[in-house]
């Protein structure tokens, strides 16, 4: 059985199990959004107690302004994503807990929002995206009995069925010129797969005689997710299983050649683009400590972070990357690293203090069958007035569940 203990210090005040879990975040399931212009960015945040979408304006003076959207719809709301315009807003709405989501169309300037899924019966995904002109929506229902990719048309609600593979779509991506949609499927245990389809484009039809196609490498389908465009639409990144660790892939749709960008002990995942091209991003895991790296054309990879925490949902802005981050100390909030000096603003603050816990340290060690087992351990080596402790000294071991010692 694992097995926890920690040494607390007697000058911090410990907050109640309740307030602990009732302790408000930013929503870490879904995405938030950066505006066309970098301007404003709109995240799903419970710092009421209720989910509701909240937004950034980024000044000219370099100061922000928060404010909780007024949105003149009962339900907790998650996943914003900006049209193409930066005009309206897109997001999930879920009324009664089902998480049966609706997907509500806001007015930004107007102040006007409209439920662009009334009187579906059935189940949207939370993950959708608008055509590069705005008037169209892929969304993914379960109208076939499993999540399938259709289009909506906003002006008119009109729905079509564009890809139904018998099993569950997670995620879409519209390529910026509208020829293609990038879609993350379900493969097979919990394998995914990336299927690029055609929307205005006759590319895959000609060379296959179907309108999709399944990345793969040597015939293999490749154990793949989070697809991320290239501005140009010329090229696709994604995060991929490539031997032991996952990595990011550069599929080129007109020649179906695979590259690879990266090639490191680690997980890398979540790739993103800047707006201009020269710049892409990912997450990179070592264990349970992530940090954000990024490589610009022709350059070297380089790397950025918070703090020793979890890194996730990057977006890369004008002269930073805005991200969700995390510790033991930190519930999710936004922060905005600046990618040439690598200092860290805090944009949102969900709690006014720290919670005072102590940072933990990923250590292995040998059980007593000699296998290598994971563990957290957890170190005082200052209190309050400075002074330094022995390394091991007050420190707690956590085991993994079934570890042996």
């Amino acid at each position: 059985m694992p097995w926890l203990l920690i040494s607390y210090f007697s000058h911090l005040t410990m907050l109640t199990l309740d307030q602990l879990l009732r302790a408000p975040c930013v929503d870490t399931g879904l995405r938030f959004a950066v505006s066309p212009d970098g301007k404003r960015v709109v995240f799903s945040w419970n710092k009421t107690g209720v989910w509701e979408l909240w937004e950034i304006r980024i000044l000219e003076i370099r100061e922000l302004e928060i404010r909780k959207l007024e949105i003149g719809l009962e339900g907790a709301k998650f996943s914003p994503r900006f049209s193409p315009d930066g005009m309206y807003l897109a997001f999930a709405v879920d009324f009664d807990g089902s998480e049966s989501y609706h997907i509500g169309l806001y007015d930004l300037e107007k102040n006007t929002i409209v439920d662009l899924t009334p009187q579906s019966g059935y189940a949207q995904q939370p993950n959708f995206d608008f055509s590069p002109d705005g008037k169209r929506l892929a969304i993914l229902s379960d109208e076939q009995g499993q999540f399938a990719l259709y289009i909506l048309e906003i002006e008119t609600g009109g729905k079509e069925l564009l890809l139904d593979l018998h099993r569950p779509i997670w995620d879409v991506q519209w390529s910026p010129d509208g020829r293609f949609i990038a879609a993350e499927v379900e493969a097979q245990a919990s394998d995914r797969m990336i299927v690029v389809c055609e929307v205005e484009s006759e590319t895959l039809r000609r060379g296959s005689g179907q309108a999709w196609k399944v990345l793969a490498l040597d015939g293999a389908t490749l154990n793949a997710q989070h697809p991320a465009w290239l501005p140009d639409s010329k090229s696709l990144a994604f995060s991929c299983q490539n031997g032991e660790w996952h990595n990011i892939g550069i599929y080129n749709v007109d020649s179906d050649e695979i590259t690879w960008l990266t090639d490191s002990v680690g997980d890398d995942t979540q790739p993103v683009w800047a707006r201009s091209g020269e710049v892409i991003g990912w997450v990179h895991s070592e264990g349970a400590r992530t940090n954000f790296q990024f490589k610009e054309r022709g350059g070297a990879i380089r790397e950025v972070k918070v703090g020793e925490g979890v890194h996730s949902h990057p977006q890369i802005a004008s002269d930073g990357v805005i991200l969700v981050y995390e510790d033991v100390n930190h519930p999710p909030d936004l922060w905005k690293i600046n990618l040439e000096t690598g200092e860290a603003a805090q944009l949102t603050q969900s709690l006014e203090e720290s919670l005072g816990f102590v940072q933990t340290e990923e250590i292995w060690y040998a059980g007593v069958d000699g296998v290598r087992v994971p563990a957290l351990a957890v170190s005082r080596k200052k209190h309050a007035g400075g002074i330094e402790h022995s390394r091991r000294a007050r420190t707690g071991i956590i085991r993994s569940a079934g570890s042996r010692s």
